[in-house]
């Protein structure tokens, strides 16, 4: 049964050696079955990759490089792409639910409409991503790096996401209930119409950010640094107490 798998990999493989044009990357029938059967390829060189489609689930891609790889709408539920490059990589739509991308390179990637729910999100640089309509719903992370982010209607509904960065982000219609944004960082940023109800702010830094119609019922608000520059009093909740 695994013999004949392998085989059909390897088929399926060698269909994609002989339809792949000069600028994607052809991947050797070898390195195919190491990913799609062996779920293991840390460290591969699958730069413009095209596995748009695919089911990459549990696969270990540690440390790969898949700069500009095409994997809109692919299956990476539960994968490892701890400290992988995919700056640049096309994610629409892609399931990427319950993946690691610790440390990651996601800048300039398109994940609009990705599903990135209970991710692990350590250090990931998602600067000048697509992120709309993404689902965030239950990601960890620290010190994520949305700096120019497009996270317009996207859904982080209970992230973990404290000290993340989202100066210079695209926040309209973002959803953040019950988040913990503890110390990040939105100074000079639009945030318009962004639902905050229940999140965890202390200590974040809004100044000369340009709030417009957020939502703040029940947002406990001690120590951010507001608008104004100054920081809210202990006992801020829905509103800043100056």
């Amino acid at each position: 049964m695994r013999l004949n798998l392998k085989l059909s990999v390897l088929a399926g493989a060698t269909a994609l050696l002989i339809g792949a044009s000069t600028s994607v990357f052809a991947i050797t029938p070898e390195v195919f079955v190491q990913i799609t059967v062996e779920k293991h390829c840390a460290k591969c060189q699958l730069p413009k990759v095209d596995f748009s489609g695919f089911d990459l689930s549990k696969v270990n891609l540690q440390h790969s490089d898949l700069q500009a790889a095409n994997l809109e709408g692919a299956n990476l539920q539960h994968s490892d792409f701890t400290g992988a490059n995919l700056s640049n990589a096309n994610l629409k739509g892609a399931n990427l639910s319950g993946a690691k991308l610790d440390g990651a390179d996601l800048s300039g990637c398109d994940l609009a409409g990705a599903n990135l729910s209970q991710t692990s999100l350590h250090k990931t640089n998602f600067s000048k991503a697509k992120l709309h309509l993404a689902q965030l719903q239950g990601a960890v992370g620290e010190q994520v790096d949305f700096r120019q982010a497009d996270l317009i209607s996207a859904q982080a509904e209970r992230a973990q996401l404290k000290g993340a960065d989202f100066r210079g982000a695209k926040l309209y219609w973002t959803r953040f209930d019950l988040a913990d944004l503890s110390n990040s960082r939105f100074e000079q940023t639009t945030v318009e119409e962004v639902s905050f109800p229940g999140a965890q702010l202390k200590g974040a830094n809004f100044s000369d950010a340009h709030l417009i119609a957020p939502a703040l019922h029940g947002t406990r608000l001690t120590g951010v640094v507001w608008t104004t520059g100054k920081t809210c009093k202990k006992g801020s909740i829905g509103f800043c107490q100056k």
